[in-house]
C-alpha cells in the first residue's frame, strides 16, 4: 500500500505511521540524561489524553480537549474530577479532603497566611501564620471562641432567635424569653 510503517532520520529521530504497542512488563521508558519531555500535539478540535487502563478498561485519563482546560477523569465512564483552567484555577466534581490543615495565601501577600485545620478535639481552628494561639475555634457544637475582638457592623449580634443590641455603653437583649448572662 505504500505505507511506511516507520521511517528513522539521520538525526535518528523516529517516526512511526502507526500505533506503538508493547507487551514488556516495563511498558515504555522515557531515559535521558537531559529533560525526558512527552509531546502530544492533536489536530485542531481533537483531544490530546494520557489514558490509563486495568486489565483493558479505561480507568482514569488526563486530557485537553480542544480547549485551554486541563481535566483529570476518573472511572469507565471518564467522570471529570478536576478541571484547572488557563487562569489556573481548579473546580473540583466533588469533595475535598485534606488530611493536614489547608493554608491561604493573598495574590499580593505570599509572606503570611491563613491556615484552616481541625484539631484532636474535633473543633475547626483558624490561625494566621501559624503561631501563637489560634485566632478563630469553633468547637464541635458550633460554640466559637474569638481570640480577638468582635466589631459588629451596625451594633446588632443576633442570638437564636433574640437579638443583643450594642450601642455606646448600652447593651440591650431583645425576643428573649430567658434570663441569661453576659458574662
Amino acid at each position: 500500500s505504500g505505507l511506511v510503517p516507520l521511517t528513522i532520520a539521520s538525526g535518528g529521530n523516529a517516526t512511526f505511521a502507526g500505533s506503538i504497542t508493547t507487551t514488556s512488563v516495563s511498558g515504555i521508558s522515557i531515559d535521558t540524561g537531559g529533560n525526558a519531555i512527552l509531546t502530544l500535539d492533536g489536530a485542531s478540535g481533537s483531544t490530546e489524553a494520557i489514558i490509563f487502563k486495568h486489565s483493558g478498561t479505561e480507568v482514569s485519563r488526563i486530557s485537553h480537549s480542544n480547549s485551554t482546560n486541563l481535566i483529570f477523569s476518573t472511572g469507565s465512564s471518564v467522570t471529570t474530577a478536576l478541571t484547572i483552567n488557563s487562569s489556573q484555577n481548579a473546580t473540583f466534581a466533588g469533595e475535598v479532603y485534606f488530611n493536614k490543615g489547608v493554608r491561604y495565601y493573598r495574590y499580593t501577600d505570599q509572606a503570611n497566611y491563613w491556615s484552616v485545620y481541625t484539631n484532636t478535639d474535633d473543633s475547626l481552628r483558624f490561625n494566621y501564620n501559624g503561631a501563637g494561639s489560634d485566632e478563630i475555634t469553633i468547637d464541635s457544637s458550633g460554640n466559637a471562641t474569638f481570640a480577638g475582638n468582635i466589631l459588629l457592623n451596625g451594633g446588632v449580634l443576633y442570638k437564636n432567635s433574640g437579638t443583643i443590641e450594642i450601642k455606646a455603653q448600652t447593651i440591650r437583649i431583645k425576643g428573649v424569653t430567658t434570663n441569661e448572662d453576659l458574662a
